[in-house]
């Protein structure tokens, strides 16, 4: 009698797939690239790169699961988590023949936002030159492969000023690996040593910016910030993702629940003091945490989802009312926007369009800032016939707990909001939530 033994253990894994893509802005040629992947050279194919949102296959490489890392020549290290019987994807940003400064993009969300991005449906940060405290260089490159956040300021600003440093001061214990940059409106008194200076008395450990009047009204122009030293200049903070392009912007004083570092409060005036004993915009450092968050992870952040959306009524630019209840029954996106906010005048083309190809949505488009001139000026120039709601006290946008521009949220017919996506919306993001509150 013949006897068999046969010894079972664990299956082992299936392997995973990277797959390494390329794509650029308007057409180019990939002359030459070292990756690196897991310690392992991997070789990618030169030749033509089609403008996104097409592509081409430059490598594939099939891997047991585990996380790898990533190395480009001359980028950051990326990560690369490889699961069993699934291909991650990897895009890569050609430009000028190689790939770009933070031109890496990795897995499937961040290759969705990274072919948007790419097809102009995203708003880069413009090229800028400027100088750091120690008189060192600042540019578009020196941003790249950080998330960063960029305030306003000059260093006699006795009002808001300081209360957007003490955002930064606490956003550095919470937030350590996002790059923080305070850029001056003052070119005539604030030097590269007066910002050192500054810095200094302070305690601040983050990059201070300065330049040529010319230099700093060019950086600042696309925020629709005038340069000026006094307390009533325009306050703007501003968070742009790894890959250089904007992705929110914050206007007005802050809530810093009266709290503040004695450096910064004893530099506030009466006024100044008012603004920190009260709660701003309605905005703070939780929110542009949930903001970098949501920049890091490229994800949506959870929403109030079921929650009733609040009733309002407001005048338009056109001399009629609207409102949302007027439009129980319909699914409604309400955009919260404004004509100086880069990433809002981004994405409203792709509002536009949806709008058209879904004619049962309702869009109302509510501006908390501009006035009923500058908001029909701003329409009429990307020739949209839709009005804006003129939301000039804020209170559609606190009841809405607006905390960054742009935010749209969208709402079901039932009247409950689906969901909220606070920052620039992609297409892939807008034609999802369309979907659900129109129940497709």
């Amino acid at each position: 009698m013949a006897v068999v033994f046969a010894a079972f253990g664990p299956r082992p894994s299936p392997a995973g797939a990277v797959v390494v893509y390329a794509s650029s802005r308007g057409g180019d040629q990939l002359l030459a690239a070292r990756l690196t992947l897991g310690g392992h050279p991997l070789a990618l194919r030169a030749g033509a790169v089609p403008a996104a949102p097409d592509t081409v296959k430059v490598a594939e490489s099939s891997l047991a699961p585990g996380r790898y890392r990533l190395l480009v020549a001359g980028r950051p290290e990326h990560e690369v988590a490889v699961q069993g019987g699934l291909v991650t994807p990897v895009l890569l940003d050609v430009e000028s023949g190689q790939v770009a400064n933070g031109g890496v993009y990795v897995g499937g969300a961040d290759y969705g936002l990274g072919l948007n991005e790419l097809a102009g449906k995203l708003t880069p940060l413009p090229e800028f030159s400027l100088h750091d405290q120690a008189g060192g260089p600042l540019n578009r490159q020196s941003l790249a492969g950080h998330d960063v956040v960029i305030a306003a300021f000059h260093t006699t600003c006795q009002e808001t000023c300081p209360l957007f440093t003490g955002v930064l001061f606490k956003l550095r214990q919470q937030a350590p690996n996002a790059m923080l940059v305070e850029v001056t409106t003052d070119p005539l008194n604030d030097s590269s040593a007066a910002l050192a200076a500054y810095r200094a008395q302070v305690g601040a450990d983050w990059t201070f910016a300065t330049g040529s009047p010319e230099e700093l009204s060019a950086f600042w122009y696309p925020f629709g910030v005038q340069l000026s030293a006094s307390d009533s200049h325009t306050s703007v903070m501003a968070l742009v993702d790894s890959h250089g392009f904007l992705r929110a912007t914050y206007t007005g004083s802050p809530d810093l629940g009266g709290d503040l570092p004695g450096a910064l409060r004893s530099q506030l005036s009466p006024a100044g003091q008012q603004l920190l004993a009260g709660h701003g915009q309605g905005w703070g450092t939780p929110q542009v945490l949930d903001q970098l968050r949501t920049i890091a992870g490229l994800g949506l952040p959870a929403g109030p989802s079921g929650a009733a959306a609040p009733d309002f009524s407001l005048a338009s630019t056109d001399g009629s009312r609207d409102g949302l209840a007027q439009y129980r029954g319909r699914p409604v996106l309400i955009n919260f926007w404004s004509a100086t906010c880069p990433p809002c005048r981004a994405e409203m083309p792709l509002i536009q369009q949806e709008s058209q190809r879904e004619p049962g949505l309702v869009v109302l488009l509510v501006d908390s800032i501009d006035s009923a001139s500058a908001a029909h000026q701003f329409l009429d120039s990307i020739h949209l016939v839709r009005p804006a709601l003129l939301d000039q006290d804020g209170h559609v946008a606190a009841s809405y707990r607006v905390a960054a521009l742009p935010t749209t949220v969208f709402v079901r017919p039932d009247g409950t909001e689906e969901g909220r996506w606070p920052g620039a919306l992609t297409q892939a993001v807008l034609a999802s939530h369309v979907a659900a509150i129109e129940g497709r």
